[in-house]
């Protein structure tokens, strides 16, 4: 166990240096292509071929994130207790994590319309983005050399209750930047798609909820002689399910009202993420205040 935890840090150490590698590569040609494109100049074969390694430099990012938050979250159910720092870690993680999809929207979108011959206000965008996310890779990768997340524990964790109250975070997280972005489509309804924003995207902004709660099963059923949640889980639970139910229905009644004479409009497309991304961030919400009662 110890030798595969070590081999999984030097793993992360090795594609973290290559993420902040890309990283700078990016900033570099970003500056100097940017001023081309934003003024339509015609762009070398090369720079085309650049703007694809850009791409890969994104993906790259977005292995070393989820390579880091397994190995988090690996280091968390070891742990005697769940502390803030790890929660704010994984939490950052995770949001720079799907962030990188929004990079690669934008690079996307970016390329589109400077072949279209139309303006780029992705720029503005894509750099507060990339520099936040940039420095989390930094912080990870030191962390990582550091052997901040494979420092062994002394104490077992009595039902994985760390892993437990982590899913109701990234339930959290997952929940508002979800139900975020659904609102965006009732004050955007025009540019609205379907395919992209209602499938693909919320497709995307549910994996990291999806994911962990899948890591959580799979350790829990390979664990025969304890439960899959224990008494306090059990109550915690049903209380949270009792005060979703009610919410998220009288949202949901109040969303129809309001929307009753447009039914056909945006709401066709938005009704289905707005009680999933509501569901999943009051249930987490509430089992995060349930739980701290003790």
């Amino acid at each position: 166990m110890k030798q595969n935890t070590k081999a999984f840090q030097i793993i992360n150490i090795i594609i973290g240096l290559l993420t902040l590698a890309g990283v700078a590569f990016d900033f570099v040609f970003f500056e100097n292509v940017k001023d081309k494109m934003v003024s339509y100049f015609p762009i070398t074969q090369q720079e085309s071929n650049l703007l694809t390694v850009a791409g890969f430099s994104f993906l790259l990012m977005a292995g070393f994130f989820a390579l880091s938050l397994l190995q988090m979250i690996t280091s968390i159910r070891r742990s005697a207790s769940l502390r803030f720092f790890e929660v704010l870690l994984f939490v950052v993680g995770m949001v720079a994590l799907l962030m990188v999809f929004a990079d690669i929207s934008l690079l996307k979108d970016i390329v589109t319309q400077y072949e279209e011959g139309l303006s780029q206000p992705e720029w503005a965008i894509l750099y507060p983005i990339l520099i936040p996310q940039s420095f989390t890779v930094l912080v990870f990768v030191l962390l990582h050399i550091l052997g901040f997340f494979t420092k062994e524990q002394t104490q077992a964790v009595v039902m994985d209750s760390n892993i437990f109250v982590l899913v109701q975070y990234t339930g959290l997280v997952c929940g508002v930047m979800g139900l975020a972005f659904t609102i965006l489509g009732f004050i955007f309804p025009r540019g609205w798609s379907l395919a992209i924003h209602t499938v693909m995207t919320n497709m995307i902004l549910i994996m990291p909820y999806s994911m962990v709660i899948l890591y959580w099963f799979i350790t829990k059923t390979n664990n025969k002689k304890q439960p899959l949640f224990d008494e306090k889980q059990r109550q915690d639970m049903g209380w949270s399910a009792f005060v979703t139910l009610i919410i998220v229905s009288g949202m949901l009644v109040l969303v129809f009202a309001i929307n009753i004479r447009s039914l056909d409009g945006a709401l066709r497309y938005l009704w289905l993420p707005l009680y999933l991304f509501s569901t999943v961030l009051i249930f987490s919400m509430t089992n995060l205040y349930f739980n701290s009662k003790g």
